[in-house]
C-alpha cells in the first residue's frame, strides 16, 4: 500500500462523471458498480461502513445473491490496481484520504468559507470563493452515470448544494452592482429549477435594477403558475414581498452601496426574522446539576456533532438521553457561537407536538415574531433554512416521536435528536444508543444526588437502591433526593421502601411513589394540578394559578423549587421548570384519582385566566389541554384565537380546535362544539375563503341554540355577522349584530354601524358608529375606530373618516391592525383626491402585511394602490395592482372584489 506521501498525489472527481488521477495521470476505475462503491467510500470521508450497508447502498434492499463477494472483489481491485488506502475488516470498509484529494469535500469547504467571509462583510471575497467552488464541477450532474440508491440520494444533495451555491454567487454579484451581467445566468438557473423561489427573487431583482420592471413582474406571474401546477402552493412571503416592492418601485431595491449584500428580495419577513434570530438569546436549559458519569457517551455525542452535524441519541424513557444531549450541547458552546437552542417535542406523551406546531415553536425559539411568520409549513421550513444554513448553530430536538416530526427541522446546521429506540430513522445520522448506566455510574449518580453511599453495609444498601431503581437516572434522582431531604435515615430503609413499591409498577413509578409521599400537601397539590396545563415548561405564576396558591408567582417559584429539590421537576432556565413525561403521567393519573374532574377543570380555568390577563405568559402557542376538560379547553382556545387572529400563527390552533370539537361532540357538549367551531371559523391567512367561515359559523349558531347556550349563540352570531359584513352582505349582518351590540359589545356595535351603512341606513349608521367610539373613549380600540372610519367613509364623509382612521392607526396594538387600518386610510385619502398620500398609505400597509401572509389586507392595499396610481397617470402599473387585487379578494370572497372588477372594466375594458 502506498504511503501518505503517495496518497497526497491522488485526486478524485465526483462533481460530474466520476474519475480519478494520480500525479495528473488518469486511473482506470472499472465498471459502474465498482465506481459507485468507490464514491460511497469517498463521500463518507473516512468513516467506516458495514458490509451490509454498503451492499444496500449499491444494490438497494434486494441485492443479487453473491453481492457481498462481488463487493469484496471490487474493493480488492481498488486497493491493488489503484493503490487506494482501503481499510477493510470482515465487517467494514473505509477509504481514508485527505479531504483536499476529493473535489466534493473541497467544494463543501469553499462554500463554508464563502459563508463565513460574506457574514464578515467581505462580499468580493465571498464571490471569489463561490466562483472557485463552482469551478470544481465538471458538468451539471454529480456522480454522473453511477447506479444505486446511495448515489441517487447523494446526487440530489450535491445538485441541490450546487444550485444554492449558484444563487449565493449571483446574490453576491447583485450586491456588487453586476445585475446586468447576472440576468442571463439567473434565467438559466430559473429554467433549470423553475420552482426555486430564491432564484426567481434574484432574477426579479436583477431585472428591476436593470430598469425592466415589466419583465420582473412577469417572472412573478410565471412563478405563481408554476408553483400552482407543480407544487399546489402559492409563492412564499419573500417572493410576494419582493413582487409588491417592485410594483411600488421601492427605492431600497436599488443598487446597494459598497458593503455586505442584503438577501435578495429584502422582504420584511426574512430580514426581520434573521435579525431577530441573530440577537435571540440562547434557549438551552441548564446542565443537570447532579449529572455524573456517562463521559464516554457525552464525548461520543460531541465528536459525532463535530464530525457529521446530525446525531440521534436513542434510549428508553428515563435512561438520561436528554441529560446527555444537554451535556454535549453545553460542551459544544465554543463550536457554535451562532447559538444553541432546545425544543421539547413531547413525543413520549399522548399529545406530541405535530410537525407544523413544532416548526412554529422552533422559529419562535429562534426569535421570529408571530407577525413575521409566513403562512404554511413549507414556507416556514424555507424560512428556517434561510435562518440557519451556514450559521454555526446547534439545535437540540428532544423526545421526538418519529422522523416525520423532525424532518422539516433538519436544515443546514448541527442537530441532536433524542428519541426512543427505533422511532426516528434519519439518513446520514450518527446513531448513539443510550442504555442504563453501569452500576458504578449509577452509584456515582446516587452519591451525587444524596451524598450518602459509603462503604460496607451502606454500599450494599446503595447497590440495592440502584437495583430497585433499575439503574434509571430519573428514578435514582427521585430516590436520592429522599435521602438528601432526610426522609429516610439510612440507605437500607430507602432500599426496603423501594422494594415494597417495586411490585406495584416499573422503577420510575416506584421512585415516584416514594418521592411523592415525602411532599407537603401544598407541593403535592401543585405537582398534581399543574398536569392540567400540558406545556413544555412552567413559570412560578402558572404554578400558583394551577394550585391556587395565595402568594402568586413568588409562592409558585418556592413550591417549584421544592419539587426540583425532590427530584420530581427540573429547572428549564431562569424562572422556568419542567417535568419529565413519565413523572407527569404518574402525577396526572394520581390527580385524576385524587382531585377529580371538577377540581382539575377549576385549576385549568385559573391557569387560563392567568394567561388571559398576562399576554405572553403562556408562551406563543396554546397549551395542549388534558383529561377531557372540554369547557376549559375551549375557553383556552378562544383566548388564543383572539390573540392570534389575523396572523399565520393562528393556524397552530387548528389541530387542538379539531380535537376539542371531536371531544365536545363525543361528550354531547353542544356549547363546546359551538366554541370550537368559532375558533375553526376565524378567517385564516392566505387563500382561505369567507364561504368556509360562514358555513362553520352557521353550524356554531345551531349548536349553541340547541344547547341553550345564550352566550355562545350571541358570540357565534356576532362572528357570523362580521363575516357577512366582510362579504359585503350588510343587510343580512344587521340582525345578527344587533343582539351583541345591545349587550354592550363595542366591537359588535362598530360592526353594526358599518352593516347599517352597507344596507343604506346612513343616518342610523353614523349614530351607531359614534356611539361605539364614545363607549371606548377611555380606552380607545383600533378595531372600533377603524370600523367607525369605514362607516363615515361609506357615507361620503371623508374628513371625519380620516380622523377616525388616524386615531385607529395610533391605537393599533399589532402589525395586522396597523396594516389593515393603513389600507383603509389609503382609500380614504384617495376619496379626498390626495392620491400621492393614498399610495404612500397603501405602500405602508403592504410593507407591514408582507410578514403576515394576510391575503385580504394585501388585496385591499393593492386595490388602493391601483386606484392611486391610476389617478397619477401610471396606468400600466395600476393595472397590475388591480388585477392582482381582483384575484386575491375574489378568491377570498371579499365584498371589495366587485368594486375592483368594476374599476377594471371601466378603465381597461
Amino acid at each position: 500500500m502506498p504511503g501518505d506521501e503517495e496518497t497526497q498525489h491522488l485526486r478524485f472527481h465526483l462533481l460530474g462523471p466520476v474519475r480519478a488521477e494520480r500525479r495528473g495521470q488518469p486511473l482506470v476505475l472499472g465498471p459502474p458498480q465498482q465506481r459507485a462503491a468507490l464514491a460511497v467510500l469517498l463521500l463518507r470521508g473516512g468513516r467506516p461502513i458495514g458490509t451490509a450497508a454498503l451492499v444496500e447502498a449499491l444494490w438497494g434492499p434486494a441485492p443479487p445473491a453473491h453481492a457481498a463477494d462481488t463487493l469484496c472483489s471490487y474493493v480488492a481491485r481498488l486497493r491493488t490496481t489503484l493503490g487506494l488506502p482501503v481499510v477493510a475488516t470482515d465487517t467494514e470498509y473505509a477509504v481514508r484520504v485527505p479531504a483536499e484529494c476529493v473535489d466534493a469535500a473541497v467544494f463543501a469547504e469553499r462554500l463554508a468559507a464563502a459563508a463565513t467571509t460574506k457574514a464578515a462583510g467581505d462580499v468580493p471575497g465571498a464571490h471569489a470563493l463561490l466562483t472557485a467552488a463552482l469551478d470544481l464541477w465538471e458538468g451539471d450532474t454529480a456522480l454522473a452515470g453511477l447506479p444505486g440508491p446511495y448515489a441517487e440520494r447523494e446526487r440530489r444533495q450535491l445538485d441541490e448544494a450546487r444550485a444554492a451555491a449558484r444563487e449565493d454567487l449571483l446574490e453576491c454579484a447583485l450586491a456588487l452592482g453586476q445585475h446586468a451581467g447576472a440576468i442571463a445566468d439567473l434565467r438559466a438557473l430559473v429554467t433549470e429549477h423553475p420552482a426555486r423561489e430564491r432564484s426567481r427573487a434574484l432574477l426579479m431583482l436583477a431585472l428591476h435594477r436593470a430598469g425592466r420592471q415589466a419583465e420582473a413582474l412577469a417572472v412573478f406571474a410565471d412563478a405563481q403558475r408554476v408553483l400552482a401546477e407543480q407544487c399546489g402552493t402559492e409563492p412564499g412571503a419573500e417572493l410576494v414581498s419582493l413582487h409588491e416592492r417592485v410594483l411600488t418601485d421601492d427605492p431600497s431595491l436599488g443598487v446597494p452601496a459598497a458593503g455586505p449584500a442584503r438577501p435578495a428580495g429584502g422582504g420584511t419577513t426574512r430580514d426581520a426574522a434573521r435579525d431577530a434570530a441573530r440577537g435571540a438569546a440562547e434557549g438551552l436549559p441548564p446542565r443537570p446539576a447532579d449529572f455524573s458519569g456517562r463521559r464516554d457517551l457525552v464525548e461520543a455525542a460531541v465528536a459525532a456533532v463535530r464530525a457529521g452535524g446530525l446525531v440521534v441519541l436513542e434510549g428508553a424513557d428515563g435512561v438520561g438521553r436528554t441529560a446527555i444531549a444537554l451535556q454535549a450541547a453545553h460542551a459544544l458552546r465554543d463550536a457554535f457561537p451562532g447559538g444553541r437552542h432546545f425544543l421539547a417535542l413531547r413525543g413520549g406523551s399522548d399529545r406530541p407536538l405535530d410537525p407544523s406546531t413544532a416548526l412554529t415553536c422552533l422559529l419562535r425559539e429562534l426569535g421570529v415574531r408571530d407577525g413575521a411568520l409566513p403562512e404554511g409549513t413549507e414556507r416556514q421550513a424555507a424560512l428556517l433554512r434561510s435562518l440557519v444554513t451556514g450559521r454555526p448553530l446547534l439545535l437540540v430536538l428532544d423526545d421526538a416521536r418519529d422522523a416525520a416530526q423532525v424532518e422539516q427541522m433538519l436544515p443546514g446546521c448541527a442537530v441532536i435528536v433524542t428519541t426512543a429506540p427505533g422511532d426516528v430513522e434519519l439518513p446520514d445520522a450518527r446513531r448513539l444508543t443510550v442504555d442504563v448506566p453501569e452500576e458504578k455510574e449509577a452509584l456515582a449518580l446516587l452519591s451525587a444526588v444524596s451524598g450518602a453511599v459509603g462503604t460496607g453495609a451502606a454500599a450494599r444498601a446503595a447497590q440495592s437502591v440502584v437495583t430497585a431503581c433499575g439503574r434509571l437516572p430519573l428514578a435514582l434522582r427521585i430516590a436520592g433526593a429522599r435521602l438528601a431531604g432526610r426522609e429516610f435515615s439510612t440507605l437500607a430503609d430507602l432500599a426496603d421502601r423501594l422494594r415494597e413499591e417495586a411490585g406495584a409498577g416499573e422503577p420510575v413509578e416506584a421512585a415516584f411513589r416514594v418521592g411523592y409521599e415525602a411532599l407537603g400537601a401544598e407541593c403535592a397539590r401543585a405537582l398534581r394540578l399543574t398536569t392540567v396545563a400540558d406545556v413544555p415548561a412552567y413559570d412560578g405564576a402558572t404554578v400558583a394559578a394551577a394550585a391556587d396558591l395565595p402568594g402568586g408567582a413568588k409562592h409558585g417559584d418556592a413550591v417549584a423549587g421544592e419539587l426540583v429539590a425532590a427530584g420530581l421537576w427540573e429547572r428549564a432556565g431562569r424562572g422556568a421548570y419542567r417535568c419529565h413525561a413519565l413523572v407527569r403521567e404518574h402525577a396526572r393519573r394520581l390527580s385524576e384519582r385524587t382531585d377529580g374532574e371538577e377540581a382539575r377543570e377549576a385549576a385549568l380555568r385559573r391557569v387560563v385566566a392567568h394567561w388571559s390577563s398576562s399576554p405572553g405568559a403562556a408562551g406563543p402557542f396554546p397549551a395542549v389541554w388534558g383529561g377531557g376538560l372540554v369547557p376549559a379547553a375551549v375557553a383556552l382556545l378562544g383566548m388564543w384565537s383572539e390573540r392570534l387572529a389575523g396572523t399565520a400563527a393562528h393556524d397552530v390552533l387548528r389541530r387542538p380546535a379539531e380535537e376539542a370539537l371531536a371531544r365536545a361532540a363525543e361528550a354531547g357538549d353542544g356549547a363546546g362544539v359551538a366554541g370550537a367551531l368559532r375558533v375553526l371559523a376565524v378567517p385564516r391567512c392566505g387563500a382561505d375563503t369567507l364561504d368556509r367561515c360562514e358555513r362553520l359559523l352557521r353550524a356554531a349558531v345551531r349548536w349553541a341554540e340547541a344547547a341553550g347556550d345564550a352566550d355562545g349563540r350571541l358570540a357565534a352570531g356576532r362572528d357570523l355577522g362580521g363575516v357577512l359584513l366582510a362579504m359585503g352582505r350588510g343587510e343580512e349582518a344587521v340582525p345578527l349584530l344587533e343582539p351583541a351590540a345591545a349587550a354592550g359589545c363595542p366591537r359588535a356595535l362598530a360592526d353594526l354601524g358599518l352593516a347599517q351603512a352597507l344596507a343604506g341606513r346612513m343616518d342610523r349608521a353614523l349614530k351607531t358608529a359614534d356611539e361605539a367610539v364614545a363607549r371606548t373613549a377611555d380606552d380607545p380600540q383600533a378595531y372600533v375606530l377603524r370600523q367607525a372610519g369605514r362607516t363615515w367613509l361609506r357615507a361620503g364623509r371623508s374628513t371625519t373618516a380620516a380622523d377616525r382612521l388616524r386615531d385607529a392607526v395610533n391605537a393599533a396594538s399589532s402589525p395586522r391592525e396597523e396594516a389593515l387600518t393603513s389600507a383603509y386610510l389609503a382609500h380614504c385619502r384617495l376619496d379626498q383626491r390626495r392620491h400621492r398620500e393614498g399610495v404612500e398609505a397603501a405602500d405602508h400597509a403592504l410593507s407591514l402585511e408582507a410578514g403576515l401572509g394576510d391575503a385580504y389586507c394585501r388585496g385591499l392595499a393593492l386595490f388602493a394602490r391601483g386606484r392611486g396610481l391610476l389617478s397619477l397617470g401610471e396606468s400600466r402599473i395600476a393595472a397590475g395592482c388591480l388585477r392582482e387585487a381582483r384575484e386575491v379578494l375574489g378568491r377570498r370572497g371579499a365584498g371589495e372584489a366587485g368594486d375592483v372588477e368594476g374599476l377594471l372594466r371601466e378603465e381597461f375594458g
